[in-house]
């Protein structure tokens, strides 16, 4: 490192700090008025609520300038978030684009920032930047909106810097800085996912940036950074489509509650607001009334492993049993309608109309819309206005609706599971509810609470091939399915199942085999454990697995707990929740740092020191046990220990 070099970088560095403090002092002054205006119309409209309460338009207008001064203020308030960071690393790389024989150099940062309109800091989405993920020096190109662009890479460079000060800087023929990515991969873990726009490798890089709006599949090994490259897509699709797509028009499927805090922070940080996120337990509650949530169903297959209840998930989880219920969907559903004929005042339509509407004229559409067509025909008798045949059509549903011969969608389900010499229900299990939706969908139509243009779905090996059909019934948009098929916790998956599942959703299937989570010694003895092999470990860091044979879990734990580093994150993984309940009830003075939670619950989230309890061969001997395991396991990023007692699980023993 130049010490010239290094007096212009940190003269440069010191230019981009103070057009931040600028930035943010006009930032802050804009607010205010903002806020002001706010308040005064506010104000305004409370003062004179009684004069203005007959004018619909005006109250109208004065909500519409409320909420646009809101919404613009909500925008100032991200960017005062992004700034923020900013101030602390103004940015992180430089690339010397040499084009037509004149030199550009780009320094990319996690924001876009200029002085009087000269770009200081391009934002990591922009165009050129694609430049530092994508290419070693030397001929390199990128895209605009113009076209291809194409020059030389004369110099490429990362930055270290923390508290607005140049720490170092790196030159590099090659892509992102082994140096730089292992220092960000040795730091602590919170229990936040942090932003890795300084460190995006070019794999990760080319999913990020796609401009392919059609159905995807991500599988990747443990800690290969999916949940990372599907937050920062989102971040680079609201910048690139700003016209097109906003932060409400992007729907994230998350496995848990817990998934969703632990992603809270990212899209704020990148300078967007966050998406709507929900789960599937959450979707079900919309149409459903009763029915066992996603957490029950593993603690009844979990809390004492259940063979035929297990064997039953698996069938209903395959898609042999989707076809077969599409099957009865196209042939016998429709046979449950029994067409009467319809006297509605003057007006009789006989029984053959109505089965030659249904069974013949409209037989290609979905049972709900059938109805609804049906419904409509029969209102073009009737010579009303739009307001009273509205009415009569709901009525003439209503009527058509009672030629069923049941409209029970648990009756219905049970029908084709006596189809298919399966057991029927009386209680709605977990692995029932997606097919009984399906049902549903077909009988009446869902309605779509999210109206969404682009859907990110996580943890895609725990939906079953029904949850991804009604996925794809409810919401006709471009879907990214982001999964590892080694994390399954109530299945075994296969190469074949995401075949399958690639030819079903007509997706371009990606695969990230890099793990960048783990220390070595932990990736390793986890993928010894389940047999994956050919997997670059890029995270070198680590101690040895610390394996403790105990006589007494609990008091190893408590000994463990009250010796922690209070600075680092810790989580006690329990295979199900009669384990959780059992140690939160017997451990004492548990330190904040210290996330006591189920394998279930874990899932996608990470911690610097991972410690799982009670993995003797009675609770870890099936290879679904051996599936929990693994995915325990792969939560640590540092430290990773186990305590048995007596005998420990055979998919430990000769690996520890």
């Amino acid at each position: 490192m130049q010490i010239n070099d290094f007096k212009e970088e940190n003269s440069y560095l010191n230019k981009v700090n103070s057009c931040i403090k600028e930035i943010e002092k006009k930032l802050e002054q804009e607010k205010q008025i903002f806020e002001e205006e706010i308040s005064e119309q506010k104000a305004y409209f409370s003062e004179n609520y009684y004069e203005i309460n007959g004018s619909k338009d005006e109250i109208a207008n004065i909500n519409d300038k409320i909420n646009e001064k809101e919404n613009y203020l909500s925008q100032l308030q991200l960017l005062n978030i992004r700034l923020n960071r900013q101030k602390n690393s103004a940015y992180f790389g430089r690339i010397d684009f040499v084009e037509n024989n004149e030199n550009n150099i780009y320094y990319i940062g996690m924001g876009h920032i200029q002085n009087e309109g000269a770009p200081l800091v391009y934002d990591w989405r922009a165009d050129m930047s694609s430049l530092f993920y994508d290419f070693s020096k030397g001929n390199a190109f990128y895209v605009a909106p113009i076209g291809k662009i194409e020059g030389e890479i004369t110099k490429k460079r990362q930055y270290k810097i923390e508290n607005g000060q140049l720490i170092y800087f790196i030159d590099n023929d090659f892509n992102v800085s082994d140096e730089i990515l292992q220092e960000e991969l040795a730091k602590d873990s919170s229990n936040k996912l942090k932003q890795i726009v300084a460190t995006i490798q070019k794999e990760q890089n080319e999913l990020i940036r796609s401009d392919d709006f059609s159905n995807w599949i991500v599988q990747g090994v443990a800690g290969s950074g999916k949940t990372s490259i599907a937050l920062h897509r989102i971040a680079y699709l609201l910048y690139k489509h700003k016209d097109f797509l906003k932060s409400y028009d992007i729907l994230i499927l998350s496995p848990s509650n817990l998934f969703s805090e632990y992603i809270s922070d990212i899209l704020p940080l990148l300078g967007e607001d966050n998406t709507i996120q929900t789960t599937f337990d959450n979707i079900a509650s919309k149409y459903l009334n009763y029915f066992e949530n996603k957490e029950s169903m593993l603690n009844r297959v979990l809390d004492k492993t259940n063979q035929d209840e297990l064997n039953y998930i698996a069938i209903k989880s395959s898609f042999e049993f989707l076809n077969e219920l599409l099957e009865f969907i196209k042939d016998k559903l429709p046979k449950l309608f029994v067409p009467k004929t319809i006297k509605i005042g003057k007006l009789t339509i006989l029984e053959k109309d109505i089965a030659n509407l249904f069974f013949d004229k409209f037989s290609k559409l979905s049972v709900f819309k059938r109805i609804d067509n049906i419904s409509e025909y029969v209102l073009t008798f009737f010579h009303t206005s739009p307001e009273v045949g509205e009415g009569i059509k709901q009525r003439i549903k209503s009527v058509l609706y009672s030629m069923f011969v049941t409209r029970d969608i648990k009756e219905i389900y049970n029908i084709f599971l006596s189809y298919e010499k399966l057991n029927t229900i009386n209680l709605i299990n977990y692995e029932d509810i997606a097919p009984m939706l399906i049902l549903k969908h077909e009988l009446e139509g869902l309605e779509n609470f999210y109206d969404t243009k682009y859907m990110i779905i996580d943890e895609m090996q725990d939906l079953s091939p029904c949850q991804i059909h009604l996925f794809e019934l409810i919401w006709n948009c471009p879907k990214i399915y982001f999964g590892d098929i080694n994390q399954c916790l109530e299945k075994q998956l296969n190469d074949s199942y995401l075949l399958n599942l690639q030819e079903y959703l007509k997706a371009r299937l990606f695969i990230l085999n890099k793990s960048y989570r783990c220390s070595l010694p932990i990736a390793k003895l986890t993928q010894k454990m389940i047999g994956i092999e050919n997997i670059e470990n890029l995270n070198q860091n680590g101690d040895n697995v610390e394996v403790i044979n105990s006589n007494n879990t609990l008091s190893s734990l408590q000994s463990i707990i009250n010796n922690l580093d209070e600075n680092k994150k810790v989580a006690i993984i329990c295979k199900n929740k009669g384990m959780l309940e059992k140690i939160k009830t017997n451990l004492h003075n548990i330190p904040d740092n210290v996330t006591i939670t189920t394998i279930a619950n874990s899932k996608g989230v990470d911690f610097y020191h991972v410690i799982v309890p009670f993995v003797d061969e009675k609770n870890y001997n099936s290879n679904l046990d051996k599936n929990l395991l693994y995915i325990a396991s792969t939560r640590a990023t540092m430290k990773l220990t186990y305590i048995f007692e007596g005998e420990i699980s055979k998919f430990l023993k000769d690996l520890v």
